[in-house]
């Protein structure tokens, strides 16, 4: 399997579990282990190049070539000289945005291309709510957008394998409870379950979120 996708399954994963911050911005339990697989380590910092460093890392291909960068721009500039950047973009890739004419903002994963020229995406540290503004970078959780191609400033192909993932016992019978809206008796799995399992499913499932968040509600984002 492709390391991208791979890392991608992860991603949509978390967008499933509607991954949020909770006791304050750019920190909580599930924040801090995307944090935790940058090289920058504390909390309290936007998350949303960490997020994609965790994703590869459980992918099984962390990215060393990157140094764990926590930081967009950082990721971009040593992506270059790697000729990992690339002008169209596929599954998989990461994307960054430009929401002004300043540094790189924000970075995501690329789900699909759509034939309007958007692209949809599933992104860490953004919000539920439309827009190109600066806000976009400075959500509280982990959501599916679609974004126009205007803000998509660079995209980023991680090469690599992985080897593809085999389900251990009782997947099929937890998957489909899930999907099912987990109505009725829970399969007989641990309360933990594997960490692949909500990556297998995520792309089946809803990334939008409760509205309501964990935390007090923010303004509108731009």
């Amino acid at each position: 399997m492709l390391a991208r996708e791979r890392a991608l399954q992860v991603a949509l994963g978390e967008a499933a579990k509607h991954v949020h911050e909770q006791g304050g911005d750019n920190t909580g339990p599930r924040v801090e282990q995307y944090q935790a697989a940058t090289g920058l380590g504390g909390t309290g910092w936007a998350w949303c190049d960490a997020f994609c460093d965790f994703c590869f890392a459980e992918a099984g291909r962390p990215l060393v070539e990157l140094k764990r960068s926590a930081g967009v721009e950082t990721s971009y500039e040593l992506a270059k000289p790697l000729g990992w950047v690339v002008s169209t973009p596929a599954r998989g890739d990461l994307v960054c945005f430009q929401w002004d004419s300043g540094p790189l903002d924000h970075i995501g994963f690329v789900i699909a291309p759509q034939p309007d020229g958007t692209i949809q995406t599933v992104e860490g540290n953004t919000s539920p709510n439309p827009g190109t503004g600066q806000a976009q970078g400075e959500g509280d959780g982990v959501y599916v957008k679609t974004r126009p191609r205007s803000v998509c400033a660079a995209f980023i192909r991680v090469p690599g394998d992985v080897p593809d993932p085999e389900p251990a016992a009782g997947f099929d019978d937890w998957a489909a409870w899930v999907k099912g809206g987990r109505k009725g008796r829970r399969p007989d799995v641990p309360e933990k379950v594997p960490p692949g399992w909500w990556a297998k499913i995520g792309a089946e499932l809803k990334g939008n979120h409760d509205p309501i968040a964990p935390h007090p509600a923010r303004p509108p984002a731009a």
